[in-house]
């Protein structure tokens, strides 16, 4: 997704535009699904996990836009996906999930990739000026956004995975498009191609974590999962970055991949 929006403003769309699209194409498969089966039945709780999923999605998505657009995918991506220590720890702190010495250097490797893929200036060591809010609310809000479909796993209703995915991206629809129009961002025939394109990456996306959490290799290990699903989308999002975009990347930069690396590799060693 984070290339598809890459593309999209290396060929002038407004990528605000796209990922309001994105949602039409998203909703549709969970919606077809709940139609054919003649599900109805939906708790208060999956209501409002999909109302904050609907608010968590489109608003995470806008501000990987604004990374890309100002450190470029290869760093902004990544960067957006060390916040899966959010997710990680809850699952430690909260479910009682067992930290292993593995899992806790794994942590501590996919941390420390955090500064190394930093966006220092070439010429000293001053972090631009825009970086001291984005990290924070960047590694925040993605760290929410992964750690709500936990959430749902544990206190929303049991069963209603497709009645909580149709619940996240229908919600979204509202709350992207009307960013779009306030901003007054341009819509094209290809702001709907490229938007169901990654729509579809997007419910795959969602239905893969749910899916993922609730098998029998992760339902107790969350930490384990996230830490190990943000580690291998990071690497390829940061590879994609480097050799099809040929954007620059700085020593310290290839050090935090060499970090990520070996944090895949601890936590598959659990």
């Amino acid at each position: 997704m984070g290339m598809l929006i890459k593309y999209a403003q290396e060929h002038g769309e407004d990528t605000a535009s796209v990922v309001a699209a994105n949602y039409l194409t998203a909703a549709l498969p969970a919606l077809i699904y709940l139609m054919l089966t003649g599900t109805t039945q939906v708790s208060a709780s999956t209501i409002w996990f999909g109302v904050g999923g609907g608010i968590l999605w489109p608003g995470t998505f806008f501000l990987l836009v604004f990374g890309i657009r100002k450190y470029g995918i290869a760093i902004a991506s990544p960067l957006s996906r060390m916040a899966v220590a959010i997710p990680a720890l809850f699952g430690l702190l909260i479910l009682g999930e067992t930290l292993s010495w593995t899992l806790a250097f794994g942590l501590m490797f996919t941390l420390a990739a955090i500064f190394f893929m930093a966006p220092f200036s070439a010429d000293s060591l001053e972090l631009d000026g825009d970086f001291w809010w984005y990290l924070p609310l960047s590694f925040g809000a993605f760290g929410l956004t992964q750690l709500w479909t936990n959430l749902f796993n544990n206190y929303g209703g049991a069963g209603e995975n497709f009645q909580y995915i149709t619940g996240v991206f229908i919600w979204s629809i509202p709350f992207a498009w009307f960013y779009v129009w306030w901003f007054r961002y341009k819509v094209s025939k290809w702001t709907f191609i490229l938007g169901g394109l990654m729509g579809l990456f997007n419910f795959a996306s969602l239905l893969g974590n749910v899916w993922g959490l609730q098998s029998a290799a992760f339902a107790e290990n969350s930490a384990v999962y996230f830490t190990l699903h943000g580690g291998l989308h990071m690497l390829s999002i940061f590879l994609g970055g480097v050799f099809i975009w040929r954007e620059p990347v700085r020593p310290r930069n290839w050090v935090g991949i060499a970090a990520s690396i070996t944090a895949l590799v601890l936590l598959n060693l659990r």
